[in-house]
């Protein structure tokens, strides 16, 4: 695992990078720093990284917990039968990261049209406790 990239955005202060494991490259952002907290950003991505390189299918199957139940009974398109949550963490793909200087950060997840493209977010704490599943529209 390797944060790459890393640039620092004064317009709306964050910093942007690219999270690269397991042979796929994802974008990072690391939202609410000012320039000067390069390291302490830098760290945080190091962080979440490596935390999310060894809990990422934890990760997809608490969205599978929260997610599938939801699909099945609200977001079944015409003629469209119940998918399994094996189904859902085979389509489910992991699109980037969203830090804050707290340690607290969001996942994000492209649905591949499982809910009319909307993004899948897992927010997990400081502590790395998942704490959340919801669709962001």
């Amino acid at each position: 695992m390797k944060i790459v990239n890393l640039v620092y955005d004064k317009e709306i202060e964050c910093f942007d990078g690219t999270l690269e494991f397991a042979d796929n490259k994802y974008d990072i952002t690391l939202s609410d720093f000012e320039a000067i907290e390069e390291k302490q950003a830098l760290e945080l991505a190091n962080k979440i990284g490596g935390w999310l390189e060894q809990h990422l299918h934890q990760v997809k199957d608490y969205a599978a917990s929260k997610l599938v139940p939801l699909k099945n009974e609200s977001w079944l398109f015409e003629g469209e039968q119940p998918i399994s949550g094996s189904q859902f963490l085979d389509t489910i793909e992991l699109e980037g990261i969203n830090a804050f200087p707290e340690g607290n950060f969001e996942i994000y997840f492209d649905d591949h049209e499982l809910f009319g493209n909307n993004i899948i977010v897992v927010d997990v704490s400081s502590a790395f406790e998942i704490a959340n599943a919801y669709l962001a529209e």
